[in-house]
C-alpha cells in the first residue's frame, strides 16, 4: 500500500518510504500510525519530499530496486532487527528510525521517553494508590520500546516498593486467544495484580470487553493504563487512563531528521528523546478511589 506526499515546490523531488509494520488489528488504520503519518503531512520543508507508507515486509525490495532517497522505518518487528537494519544500512541509504534505539549500528531515531513516564505511573501506584502487585500485557518482545517500556515499569515498581512478577507478564503475537485465557488466570478474586499496563490499543480494547465479560471492575477491582491516546479511550466507560506518547512530533521529527541526512548524507546526527505524558482518567484516577 502506497500513500504519497508532495510538497509542491520548485526544487528537485526525493522519495522516501515510511514503512510500518503491519500488525493484527489493521495497524494500516490503526491511531498510531494515522498520527505518526499526520507528522509527515504536517511537516513543511523546502523542497518536495514524496512520503511513500509502505510495509515493512517490503522494505528491502524497495532498496535493491533502488526505488528511495531516503527511509523511515517506525517500530521495526523483524526477526531479528539487528540483522536487518544492518543490512540497510550497509546499502548507503539514508535511514532514520522511530522507537527503536540502533545507536550501537549508527543508525540515528527519534523515541518517546518511555522510561521517564512509567516511572511516573509506578510512584503514583505504589506511594498514592497503594498498588503492590501490577502485570503488563503487549504485543511483541521484537518491539524495541515493548522491551523498554516492560524494563522501565518493572524497574520503578521495584523501586518503589511494588513487583511485578514473571507470570504476570504476557506478551500475545496477536492472538487474542493467548490474551484471554492469561487474564482469566491472572486476573483472580483471590490473588489479583491491582494494576494493568497494557502496550497497545488493540489489547486495551480487547482487555476492557474481557472485563465486562467477567464482571471485573474497572477501577474498583483492577487499574488499567493504556499507551498512545486515542479517541476511544475517552468514549469508553469507564474512560482509560492513557500514557501519551507525542506521536505526530514523533512523525514530524523523523520527517526532518530524514531531510537533512538525505541532503546532507556525511553529518552527524543524534538521537531526539521526545516526552510522554500521563493522562488520568477514571480506568487509573489520578486520586483514590
Amino acid at each position: 500500500m502506497e500513500q504519497r506526499i508532495t510538497d509542491d515546490t520548485a526544487l528537485p523531488a526525493l522519495t522516501a518510504g515510511v514503512f510500518f509494520h503491519h500488525l493484527p488489528g489493521g495497524h494500516h488504520a490503526s491511531p498510531y500510525t494515522a498520527d505518526i503519518f499526520a507528522g509527515f503531512y504536517s511537516f513543511k520543508s523546502h523542497r518536495p519530499v514524496h512520503w511513500i507508507q509502505c510495509d515493512t515486509e517490503h522494505l528491502e525490495d524497495y532498496i535493491r530496486t533502488n526505488r528511495l532517497d531516503g527511509a523511515v522505518i517506525v517500530s521495526p518487528n523483524f526477526t531479528d532487527n539487528d540483522a536487518v537494519l544492518s543490512r540497510v544500512r550497509d546499502t548507503g541509504l539514508p535511514v532514520v528510525l522511530v522507537n527503536h534505539d540502533a545507536s550501537h549500528l549508527g543508525i540515528p531515531s527519534v523515541r518517546s521517553d518511555n522510561t521517564s513516564a512509567l516511572t511516573e505511573l509506578a510512584r503514583h501506584l505504589v506511594v498514592t494508590l497503594k498498588v503492590k502487585h501490577a502485570a503488563f500485557v503487549g504485543y511483541s518482545l521484537r518491539f524495541y520500546d515493548a522491551v523498554e517500556r516492560l524494563s522501565a515499569f518493572r524497574k520503578a515498581l521495584s523501586d518503589f516498593g511494588g513487583s511485578l512478577f514473571d507470570d504476570d507478564v504476557l506478551f500475545t503475537e496477536g492472538d487474542t486467544a493467548k490474551l484471554i485465557e492469561w487474564l482469566n488466570r491472572v486476573v483472580r478474586p483471590d490473588s489479583r495484580p491491582r494494576a494493568l499496563v497494557v502496550n497497545t490499543e488493540f489489547i486495551v480494547r480487547q482487555t476492557m470487553i474481557w472485563t465486562r465479560e467477567s464482571r471485573i471492575r474497572v477501577p474498583a477491582d483492577i487499574y488499567i493504563a493504556g499507551f498512545d491516546d486515542p479517541v476511544v479511550y475517552e468514549l469508553n466507560e469507564p474512560t482509560i487512563t492513557a500514557i501519551k506518547q507525542p506521536l505526530v512530533e514523533l512523525g514530524t521529527t523523523a520527517a526532518q531528521m530524514l531531510l537533512s541526512r538525505m541532503e546532507h548524507p556525511d553529518a552527524k546526527l543524534f538521537d531526539i528523546v521526545l516526552e510522554n505524558k500521563i493522562i488520568y482518567r477514571t480506568s487509573l484516577p489520578l486520586g483514590h478511589q
